[in-house]
């Protein structure tokens, strides 16, 4: 008989990957009673947003200086948050 035993850590990471790109999906819907699409980025699009490195952005975010959300190990900026930083750090 020739079967194969699944890996059980294998068979996690597979799980959390498709949750993480359901979640991604569902980031970009629009908010409920909202007055449109909420805007995402991830570390790297933020970054670039703010015109710095992506060290920085973690620097903020280690300091408290930036709201975030975090999502399994992924970090997720709104727009709207990062624009109001700008404006109140110029």
């Amino acid at each position: 008989m020739d079967s194969q035993i699944t890996n059980p850590f294998q068979v996690l990471f597979d799980q959390m990957n498709a949750m993480n790109q359901k979640l991604d999906k569902v980031l970009t819907l629009q908010s409920p009673g909202g007055s449109g699409s909420i805007e995402w980025l991830n570390t790297d699009d933020a970054a670039k947003h703010c015109s710095t490195s992506v060290q920085t952005i973690r620097r903020l975010v280690k300091a408290g200086q930036i709201p975030y959300s975090k999502i399994g190990n992924k970090l997720r900026f709104k727009r709207e948050d990062l624009d109001n930083y700008l404006l109140e750090s110029a």
